[in-house]
């Protein structure tokens, strides 16, 4: 008869791994704070240099980002799938209005631009943030039954 050992528990959940929910709520913490900054920076440089329609897009994005942020952090049921699309999505989407040259009223591009590397650094951050958000997600939603394949019982 074959006996399993089980692992010792730690701060974070069984040793040698961390939970899905907890990994989600730090990097939820990581990405508000690289969001705050992201949005710091654009009150830095003057509201003035944004178009109505990236201004908006970027208030619609930052209260998207805080309500998925707030939902990873009280650890509410919706908290991952919600996170996997502002996650990404975010990430996305801050790469097109940032990265990309002009192309509609809805850029702010940073090539050719003026901007310094205070403000490359919080973009790039944001992004890595909201890619890490996402992929957190992602690892919480493993172990949901949606994501996980059926049991010989199912």
């Amino acid at each position: 008869m074959a006996t399993t050992q089980s692992k010792p528990s730690t701060a974070l959940g069984t040793a040698g791994s961390l939970s899905g929910r907890r990994l989600l709520a730090y990097t939820a913490l990581f990405y508000a704070v690289a969001v705050a900054a992201h949005t710091f920076d654009h009150y830095r440089r003057g509201l003035d240099t944004l178009t109505t329609e990236v201004h908006v897009t970027g208030i619609v994005g930052t209260v998207a980002s805080a309500i998925a942020v707030a939902l990873a952090l009280f650890r509410n049921r919706y908290a991952a799938p919600v996170a996997v699309a502002v996650g990404f999505a975010s990430a996305l989407g801050i790469a097109f209005v940032h990265l990309l040259p002009v192309r509609s009223a809805f850029s702010d591009p940073f090539p050719g631009s003026t901007v310094d590397s205070l403000s490359w650094a919080v973009v790039l951050l944001e992004i890595a943030g909201a890619l890490a958000f996402g992929a957190a997600a992602l690892y919480a939603l493993r172990g949901q039954s949606m994501f996980r394949a059926p049991t010989d019982d199912e």
